[in-house]
């Protein structure tokens, strides 16, 4: 039985919209959503979608632990998705598909690493700001895992059947315009 899960509207116009892209950024200041919003975005993927791997990654693990590893394990509770949580090597299962959800610090070399040996279809990258353009590269290079999902998308009120693609959410505070994010990605997507 899938989870049943509710959105905040205007996220879940956003993440419904762009299925298409490859990057899909959430900026915003401290408590406006985007987190949660994530969290539950990413939760309604790990219960309604088929063969998948996802990660989770901050820049250090405390802050991980505190914060996006703890609330996606709050949204497993808060839906009752039937899951595996693995303490040790950070990850949980999807008793019913088999989704499985790796949390991740990218804080030293060890830790991207264990990056590239991963491949994967959805990464939640949590205050991306937080880490490098090299870094960001190497996530980038690892979303390679083949996805074969078909899922209905709302995209301009109108129900329409699509096909999913991997992708990468980021989300953080403001920046400022010389950051990597900023030149490196928003602005070389032709977005201002």
């Amino acid at each position: 039985m899938a989870a049943k899960i509710g959105f905040i509207d205007t996220y879940w116009k956003f993440f419904n919209q762009y299925y298409d892209l490859d990057i899909l950024i959430l900026r915003g200041g401290a408590r406006s959503g985007k987190s949660y919003s994530i969290a539950e975005w990413v939760t309604y993927l790990f219960t309604d979608l088929e063969n998948i791997e996802m990660m989770v990654i901050r820049k250090t693990l405390p802050s991980l632990r505190i914060t996006a590893y703890a609330l996606m394990l709050e949204m497993m509770d808060r839906f009752q998705v039937k899951y595996m949580h693995n303490r040790t090597y950070r990850f949980i299962k999807n008793k019913e598909n088999g989704n499985i959800i790796h949390f991740q610090s990218i804080n030293n070399p060890n830790d991207v690493e264990k990056i590239k040996s991963w491949e994967g279809n959805y990464v939640w990258i949590e205050e991306a700001t937080d880490l490098q353009y090299s870094d960001f590269q190497q996530i980038s290079l690892r979303m390679s895992r083949k996805n074969e999902n078909i899922a209905m998308r709302q995209i301009n009120g109108v129900a329409k059947e699509v096909k999913l693609r991997n992708q990468i959410y980021m989300s953080f505070n403001p920046i400022d315009a010389f950051h990597w994010i900023k030149t490196e990605v928003i602005d070389k997507a032709g977005y201002s």
